[in-house]
């Protein structure tokens, strides 16, 4: 990319005007506009104070791109000593690629994560506190280039775990708590409540914070399960539903109604949907599984989180778009789920249907 191009690109990164970008530069807007359609261009005095202003290195304005040592290229080297846990490399590796891209968004953060790393490991408070200080530059260059995969929560969620490491909890609590949409960080919150011995607050997050995780976790589980018949990975689809039917098992309160009986009935579906064509006999005791579920959960339909093992904290309830009841989120994935043929357990939930019609 020439240089014309790279300054308008990050004229307008800055939501800067011409005018507004040759007022700080000292030049007129002539002088910007022939730049920008590379008529001419700034001196090298200018390109410097250009560089400055923009929070890049000379080479990535001017546009010089050296593959070995390019900043992604950089990145990936610092990522690739990190998971080595070659430290001693690794460390000369981000010394050189701040030196190189001291302004550049990408390498100040992995070069956060590598010092990160390389603190809690070593537990070297040194490496903790030049990652925090790269966290903090990097926090600054995110409002203003709005990299999507580096924004400001997850660069705090980092700092974050440095204070809860070097127990600073306040300060990890006030940025865990800045950013616990849906309860995302309670299991860190409780963690840190924990350690200051606020154990009935610990308590409360941490069994809130569990439930969350095992309700996205069945949430990522189906999506895969549908993935899996697609691609036609049948055996390991049964296999990932059974094993999430069991994590649910052990959160049923077998003395009343509980929502994951009405989960257990949807994952017994797909098994029996994705075993169906290579071993009908497990197929059709996976489904009449799921019909025992869902007659369980159905008695009294709830989703209340006061229904769950383990849990003693306030009645949340858990909803779907499955249907009131397990017999329908059942039959409704039976209809719009699995493309399979599959008359045998069709035959069976008609006769699962009258059953129940008739009681």
């Amino acid at each position: 990319m020439l240089l014309g191009e790279n300054i308008q690109r990050f004229r307008k990164k800055k939501r800067l005007t011409q005018e507004q970008l040759a007022e700080a530069m000292g030049v007129t807007v002539g002088a910007v506009s022939k730049w920008e359609n590379n008529l001419a261009k700034p001196s090298v005095e200018l390109v410097a104070a250009l560089s400055s202003y923009f929070r890049v290195s000379a080479d990535v304005l001017l546009g010089i791109s050296w593959e070995k040592d390019s900043p992604q290229a950089l990145q990936k080297k610092i990522k690739q000593l990190e998971r080595e846990k070659n430290f001693e490399e690794g460390e000369k590796t981000v010394k050189e690629a701040l030196r190189r891209y001291p302004n550049h968004l990408g390498v100040i953060f992995e070069s956060a994560r590598f010092y990160a790393g390389f603190g809690i490991v070593a537990r070297r408070d040194d490496m903790l506190d030049r990652a925090l200080t790269l966290y903090h530059h990097a926090a600054e260059l995110a409002d203003e280039e709005q990299d999507p995969l580096i924004n400001e929560n997850v660069i705090e969620f980092n700092m974050a775990e440095i204070y809860q490491n070097r127990n600073c909890l306040d300060k990890a609590i006030a940025l865990y708590e800045k950013h616990n949409l849906n309860g995302a960080n309670d299991d860190r919150l409780g963690q840190c409540y924990f350690l200051k011995k606020e154990y009935s607050r610990a308590r409360t997050l941490s069994e809130k914070g569990m439930i969350s995780v095992v309700l996205r976790l069945f949430n990522c589980v189906q999506t895969l399960l549908y993935l899996d018949a697609a691609d036609g990975m049948r055996k390991e689809g049964v296999d990932l539903a059974l094993w999430m039917k069991g994590v649910n098992d052990g959160l049923i309160r077998t003395e009343m109604g509980c929502y994951f009986q009405k989960l257990n009935a949807i994952l017994c579906t797909f098994a029996a949907m994705l075993s169906a064509t290579v071993d009908e006999e497990q197929s059709v005791s996976l489904l009449k599984e799921g019909f025992s579920y869902a007659k369980a959960f159905d008695r009294a339909p709830n989703g209340n989180w006061s229904n769950f093992r383990f849990y003693h904290g306030e009645a949340y309830s858990s909803l779907d778009d499955g249907g009131e009841t397990a017999w329908d989120a059942m039959r409704r994935l039976f209809i719009h789920g699995i493309d399979v043929e599959i008359p045998k357990l069709f035959s069976l939930l008609e006769e699962e249907k009258k059953k129940r019609q008739e009681e």
